[in-house]
């Protein structure tokens, strides 16, 4: 009990308790079932004396325990648990709540006095939990709940760890009781890390090919860099099992299947960055159609990132990115879905692996990639990191060092902008969509139309773009006025006259 005392603390008196509860809850994550047993707490049986009718003599009666402390304790823990339900079992939240509301109807103090908050926090849980998980069954006893033992596997699952790493915790003894990594792969992960930084400082320090000519310089940039990169033939054996797994998925339960073989294959090797894209070239997760595709994005949606912050980058670089960069048709309707409900999720992998090396595709941007870009946009990222990808994209500098894509894959990126009607499409849309572009990205802008006019003098595409950028950015184009004016004689369209007719009256 003594270790509920500082958490009991902070409800009781905290300002902000669900903010201190949720830190206290973080600083306890070594002790794996600390959630259960708060649960386990808040349910214990009670006894308390009672008395309906104050001339009435006092009788006992029983409840839980969360219902002996004031009502103002009560119904801050009731928040916490709706606040932070993702900590917690929804089955035993729900039955909680089930039975506080159960309890407070039979009472009679659930609409009034001071149990008033109480039993509106308890309504709230019960109704966040039975909105996220339209699963649950409901009970209306706890008695009920407690009788139906099927339920008691789901309540252990929610505190177990996943197979594929249970499959690895029981191979080999853990640093941590938490954590399924030996002490050797904790070396070894420092190690590589204390060699990654010796290999960058040599780098920085010598010339990478001197004395090579151009095809020499390519031959070698294409071997690996030091032996500690070369996967194990081991490995390499799973990878080339899993590659042919993919090839034959046909459902989802295969797609399924598949994502908890990628997770485990990568986390074996330890999970670092490098050594995961080199897993990924060779299982090549995105010859999957694009049904299962869209299934194994969304299993692996919520995964953790495995001690590796670029994760979820690698899964869109290695499922969706070689879909899209030889896209010529509209995307299918499973794949964008699963796409945007993944890059909601993770907005800086939906930057770094698919926007960025999307925009400078090789051939340019094609219609079909301008309305996957413009729904990404439009949909999962803030109107603030759209314009600091602008910023990034126009600003003239090699961004390769900044995207994230496999090997094999590289070649199909420029190192610069390739300018086409549906990439001026993709700039009027972001105009639309009420994103302010920096000063800076607007100098690099109106220099590239500059070169580009007489290319695109009559594309009404262009035009059109033209003219959305004098509406949207009118103060910030003053500067460039004559430069515009210059762009716009030299094209052919019938908007031609309506962009010089804003331009005239600015």
């Amino acid at each position: 009990m003594e270790q509920w005392v500082p958490l009991y603390e902070i409800f009781l008196h905290s300002p902000s308790p669900d903010g201190e509860a949720s830190l206290w809850f973080q600083e306890q994550q070594q002790s794996p079932s600390v959630t259960s047993g708060f649960l386990s707490l808040l349910e214990a049986p009670a006894t308390v004396l009672s008395r309906p009718i104050p001339t009435s003599p006092p009788t006992l009666r029983r409840c839980m325990w969360i219902q002996t402390l004031p009502a103002a304790v009560q119904s801050r823990i009731l928040s916490f648990l709706a606040v932070e339900s993702h900590r917690f079992c929804h089955r035993r939240l729900h039955s909680l709540a089930a039975r506080f509301l159960e309890a407070a109807g039979r009472d009679g103090v659930g609409c009034t006095g001071e149990y008033f908050w109480a039993f509106a926090a308890a309504q709230h849980l019960f109704d966040v939990v039975s909105l996220r998980n339209p699963d649950v069954i409901p009970a209306s006893t706890g008695k009920e709940m407690r009788e139906d033992k099927g339920r008691l596997g789901k309540d252990e699952e929610f505190d177990s760890i996943p197979g594929w790493l249970s499959s690895i915790a029981a191979t080999q003894r853990p640093l941590l009781p938490w954590l399924p990594l030996s002490s050797d792969q904790v070396r070894e992960l420092g190690q590589g890390s204390f060699a990654e930084a010796e290999e960058k400082d040599d780098i920085e320090k010598e010339p990478l090919y001197e004395n090579t000519t151009g095809e020499e310089a390519v031959a070698q940039s294409e071997l690996p860099k030091s032996d500690s990169e070369r996967l194990s033939p081991h490995l390499c054996d799973k990878a080339s099992n899993l590659k042919s797994e993919i090839l034959a998925a046909v459902s989802a339960s295969d797609a399924m299947r598949i994502a908890n073989d990628i997770q485990g294959l990568c986390f074996e090797h330890g999970g670092r960055a490098k050594n995961t894209l080199q897993v990924l070239s060779l299982v090549e997760p995105w010859e999957l159609e694009d049904e299962m595709a869209s299934v194994l994005l969304a299993q692996l949606s919520g995964s953790g990132s495995l001690g590796n912050p670029d994760w979820h980058s690698h899964l869109l670089c290695s499922i969706v990115l070689p879909k899209l960069l030889v896209l010529e048709s509209p995307a299918s309707r499973a794949l964008l879905s699963a796409t945007i409900d993944f890059c909601k999720q993770h907005q800086v992998a939906a930057v770094n692996a698919l926007l960025l090396p999307l925009v400078l595709r090789r051939e340019g941007i094609n219609t079909a990639l301008r309305d996957v870009l413009g729904r990404i946009i439009k949909e999962c990222l803030h109107q603030a990191h759209v314009s600091a990808c602008c910023q990034k994209l126009l600003r003239g500098v090699r961004l390769k060092e900044e995207l994230i894509c496999l090997p094999c894959h590289e070649i199909q990126i420029s190192d610069h902008l390739v300018w086409t009607e549906s990439l001026f499409s993709l700039f009027q849309h972001i105009l639309n969509t009420g994103v302010q572009l920096t000063p800076d990205s607007i100098d690099h802008l109106v220099t590239s139309i500059d070169g580009m006019a007489g290319e695109f003098a009559k594309s009404l595409k262009f035009c059109n773009f033209l003219l959305c950028l004098v509406t949207k950015c009118p103060y910030v184009l003053k500067c460039h006025k004559l430069s515009l004016l210059r762009v716009v004689e030299r094209t052919d369209t019938f908007v031609t006259r309506s962009i010089l007719s804003k331009l005239t009256n600015q």
